[in-house]
């Protein structure tokens, strides 16, 4: 109002005189919340970098690094419910492979640098898992051992009501009932589960490991593949790969070594390339179908590869007569491939990498068992294939090339 002081607000002449050292302080907690924010993105990348190069030397990476395929007409949450659903239970159920494919000198190396950091007890659970999906069942006991020991006060060693582990279905006594057309129903019920077994997830893994011994040893017939007479063994060399080497079986399929024996003398595989391989059919859930390596198609000597689809017409001369003797495929196995009328090709033959006895055993002639370069073959047989629809099939060519420089003749011992 007129005639009215107009004096200065006490807030500005604080500010006026302190302004600076404001301005310091501002800029002191700016400075401050950055280095805050950065030590912690900092320390969130290298927490990352760490456990994503944990998943990769296990092999757990390698599922869970591929795209679900998005079936065509569905929404947005169609498609999360076909993830959850699917895609993840494929993951899941593709960890046991992928740990078997994983590098177990490298694993090995993995642990030892990551002494004293937190990934080192998972590794070894890891580690201890793949040798139970081996069937080591040594190797995995003593990881374990050492796990309680070290990290006994770890999650994995801790003792809880329901650590994580697998309930079995309880059978239903009501369920025939059920089945009967007058109470047949579109709801698929909720299925009775097992009550779940108190303990750490290390006891739960020992446990199961003691039950497998005891049934293995019960049912030895089952998991020990019988052995014949061995007589000569032959070694194949595939460039840039390794060797494998093939301990024959004489007594067990006379005809059969003895045309085979011949081909790996007379330089027959020389310059052939392993032209098709086996294995479960990309997607699948399940990895049951057997893991196969084949060799001794002529046309895989030229470099077309799609001539190696041709159709292999074999000389009388080279087809021999089906040899019985009841051996089952364990993996390893060696057999000719299968000609008309239930012969063998006396050239063509596959190695079974993984258990084939479901579907093989009684349709092929064994004459042989890999006795060296096991992980030569898992290591062909898990590669890409040339084609995506023979990826998709579990049938095709290897899209790398793997050449058979040589083959050796080792007499028996």
């Amino acid at each position: 109002m007129l005639g009215q002081e107009d004096g200065p607000n006490p807030l500005e002449i604080f500010y006026e005189k302190n302004k600076r050292w404001l301005y310091a302080a501002a800029a002191l907690v700016v400075v401050a919340l950055g280095v805050k924010y950065g030590m912690e993105e900092l320390e969130r990348t290298k927490r990352d970098r760490a456990w994503s190069d944990f998943t990769s030397s296990t092999g757990l990476a390698i599922e869970f690094s591929k795209k679900a395929d998005l079936p065509a007409g569905r929404n947005l949450e169609q498609y999360w419910g076909y993830f959850l659903q699917s895609h993840m239970d494929k993951q899941v159920s593709a960890m046991q492979h992928d740990l078997l494919s994983t590098d177990k000198a490298q694993l090995t190396k993995k642990i030892a640098d990551a002494k004293g950091t937190p990934q080192e007890p998972w590794l070894v659970w890891v580690a201890a898992n793949r040798a139970y999906s081996a069937a080591d069942f040594a190797g995995a006991r003593n990881l374990l051992n050492d796990l309680k020991t070290r990290f006994a006060n770890h999650v994995l060693c801790q003792r809880t009501s329901h650590p994580p582990q697998v309930l079995a279905e309880k059978e239903d006594p009501d369920k025939k009932k059920k089945k009967d057309k007058k109470e047949a129903t579109t709801k698929k019920d909720k299925p009775k589960l097992e009550d779940a077994k108190a303990g750490s997830m290390v006891d739960n893994l020992l446990a199961a490991i003691a039950k497998d011994e005891a049934f293995r040893s019960s049912q030895s017939g089952f998991f020990k593949a019988e052995q014949p007479a061995a007589g000569d063994s032959v070694v194949i060399k595939f460039a840039d790969v390794g060797e494998v080497e093939i301990t024959l079986f004489p007594s067990a399929a006379k005809a059969h070594v003895e045309a085979f024996t011949k081909n790996f003398l007379g330089g027959l595989y020389k310059g052939m390339r392993v032209h098709k391989i086996k294995r479960n059919s990309k997607g699948s859930p399940n990895d049951s179908a057997p893991h196969l390596v084949y060799l001794g198609n002529p046309k895989s000597k030229d470099q077309d590869r799609s001539k190696w689809l041709e159709e292999v017409k074999s000389k009388d001369e080279d087809v021999l007569p089906f040899e019985e003797n009841r051996l089952s495929f364990f993996p390893g196995m060696v057999a000719a491939e299968q000609e008309k009328e239930g012969k063998s090709s006396g050239k063509r033959f596959f190695i079974a990498v993984t258990d084939g006895a479901a579907t093989l055993d009684g349709e092929y002639v064994i004459f042989g068992k890999v006795t060296r370069g096991m992980e030569v073959l898992q290591d062909i047989v898990s590669g890409d294939m040339l084609d995506e629809s023979e990826a998709k099939r579990g049938e095709g060519r290897p899209a790398r090339e793997v050449l058979v420089e040589s083959c050796t003749l080792v007499p028996k011992r």
